[in-house]
């Protein structure tokens, strides 16, 4: 709990602070909840996500997010975003995993994992919102915006086989994989 006031107080510091706050202080700041960011993550590692540490990633999900709004062109910024997301989706908040990886995709064009953002998105409208539509619409963007990347060839084949039953995709795969006489 300690820990988590500490965080809150670095967070009100980093939003609270007019011009005067020199830009030493300001990165000192920085530092802090980078090194904040660090030891949660590296105690969830240790412990694993169980449903135990859901409190736990809730916190780092803040603290990612935290440093985003108050560091929006830290090169740390789009990846935090991204493992903010995967929290946001561990913990069932699908639409606002969906939220924070179009943010990244939007806003951070050239990171390296924005193909995979925009498959999540998706991925997550199809699995697990049930929403077909937008989730090709999704798919869609990846194989448009991300020719090349493999990425663009697993939205192909999910668009191929959106909606289909477990059944049928098995029937599928059976089809394709039957010797050819």
């Amino acid at each position: 709990m300690v820990e988590l006031m500490l965080i809150m107080l670095v967070l009100v510091n980093l939003t609270a602070c007019t011009g005067a706050k020199t830009e030493a202080s300001t990165e000192e700041l920085k530092a802090q909840l980078i090194e904040q960011i660090s030891i949660k993550e590296k105690a969830l590692k240790e412990k694993g996500y169980t449903p135990a540490s859901m409190s736990e990633l809730d916190e780092l999900v803040k603290l990612y997010k935290g440093f985003a709004q108050n560091n929006p062109l830290d090169e740390k910024t789009p990846e935090y975003l991204f493992k903010c997301a995967e929290m946001q989706g561990a913990l069932g908040d699908y639409t606002r995993a969906i939220s924070t990886y179009e943010n990244i995709v939007a806003n951070y064009k050239d990171f390296i994992k924005c193909p995979e953002a925009q498959f999540a998105v998706g991925f997550i409208y199809e699995n697990y919102l049930k929403q077909l539509g937008k989730a090709e619409e999704a798919y869609q963007k990846v194989v448009a915006n991300y020719p090349k990347h493999k990425f663009s060839l697993e939205a192909k084949a999910a668009i191929e086989n959106l909606g289909m039953s477990d059944e049928e995709l098995i029937r599928k795969f059976e089809e394709m994989n039957k010797p050819k006489v």
